[in-house]
């Protein structure tokens, strides 16, 4: 939700506010909005969908893409804008959810056409089931709300039937032929518990009793440092995935009241600050064995900086908040987009970026977690 003033807040916010005037509070809200105008307007595809990525210096958009689709649709669903900027992300919206609706009535779920077999992967599937029940939900759209329903159903299915919720369904698609945190981790599983409990909410029998599974998996994977192990048995904790976990922990935790939860994504929160590059930005990965860390990248840097807003970190975040508000890219008549990293060779307006940037932004600018409702995560 944008504001417009900084809030109080029990912990933290008076150290984030510090030295940040009303100029600056101003400036960091401008760019919330100028991300946000992007995202309702340069991110979608003709289909209707919102796309991966749009490249900088051609124009050319990336593939459609299910996953992102879903977030931009759990991301209108908690717009605070008015007038004409909301009836901008109404449209996005309604575009996006009829294309969504169109991959579920012909059952074509896969991650993106044309990649890794068309294996479905849960967590995009939960992603899709979130937005949909969301956007639906606040704007009135009841058959939206179904839809959401029924992805999450096959979620809470598969948790019933084997305990936990696996990467891959793999009763509706084939195995993942890749190896990575995305097929071979349980840490971004956490995630999914917000769409689980945001269809519980919605009457979903056996949801809440998923959700809490996928957070006493996930939970397993968590050392005593704060950290999670992203993939078994890998010394390399990517920081995109670990902050998943951060986020459905926190979810979860508002959803439930259940502090001992945020504790929990708290501490995983406070570890991942200690990574903190120079620039102010959070790399992609850290090896805890041998200390090297990968190069850096805004989506984790956008998702460390919510996460320390909605878990209340006593820390500076101003670094951060220039970090962002230096790298991102102006698209004239569109407003401004996040870029992926900061390779200068390839120059990519990236969507979920974009969408993870505009929310930590906004919960920056107003002081507190508190203001956003845990099914607005993005």
């Amino acid at each position: 939700m944008v504001h417009h003033d900084v809030l109080e807040s029990p912990r933290g916010a008076t150290v984030q506010a510090e030295g940040a005037g009303p100029a600056f509070v101003a400036d960091v809200t401008a760019l919330a909005i100028d991300l946000r105008r992007w995202l309702a307007t340069g991110a979608r595809s003709p289909s209707g969908a919102i796309v991966a990525w749009v490249d900088h210096g051609s124009g050319e958009r990336a593939f459609d893409y299910p996953e992102i689709s879903g977030y931009a649709l759990t991301h209108f669903a908690g717009s605070g804008l008015q007038g004409d900027d909301l009836e901008l992300e109404i449209e996005a919206g309604l575009a996006v959810a009829r294309w969504l609706e169109g991959l579920i009535d012909e059952g074509q779920l896969a991650a993106r056409k044309g990649w890794d077999g068309q294996a479905i992967y849960n967590f995009d599937i939960a992603m899709m089931a979130n937005g949909l029940m969301t956007f639906g939900g606040r704007f009135g759209h009841r058959r939206m709300v179904e839809s959401g329903v029924k992805l999450a159903s096959r979620l809470a299915d598969q948790v019933g039937q084997i305990g936990y919720l696996p990467a891959i369904d793999e009763d509706l698609s084939t195995t993942s032929r890749r190896s990575s945190w995305s097929t071979e981790g349980f840490a971004h599983l956490i995630k999914p518990a917000q769409c689980l409990m945001t269809a519980a909410g919605l009457g979903l029998e056996g949801a809440e009793e998923a959700a809490a599974a996928s957070i006493s998996k996930g939970l397993n994977g968590q050392k005593s440092d704060g950290r999670f192990e992203t993939r078994v048995g890998d010394d390399t904790v990517m920081l995109h995935p670990h902050l998943y976990a951060v986020e459905g922990l926190w979810a979860f935790g508002r959803a439930t009241s259940d502090k001992s939860v945020l504790d929990r994504a708290r501490q995983a929160t406070e570890w991942a600050f200690q990574h903190l590059l120079p620039s102010g930005g959070l790399p992609r990965y850290v090896n805890v064995a041998d200390g090297s860390v990968g190069p850096e990248q805004f989506d984790a840097t956008s998702q460390l900086l919510r996460a320390a807003v909605l878990l209340e970190l006593d820390v500076d975040l101003t670094p951060t908040v220039d970090r962002l508000r230096a790298v991102a890219l102006p698209v004239p008549g569109q407003g401004r987009a996040m870029p992926y990293s900061a390779d200068r060779e390839l120059v990519h307006r990236n969507a979920w970026v974009s969408m993870f940037a505009a929310q930590a932004l906004e919960l920056y600018c107003a002081g507190s977690g508190s203001s956003l409702d845990w099914r607005h995560l993005v």
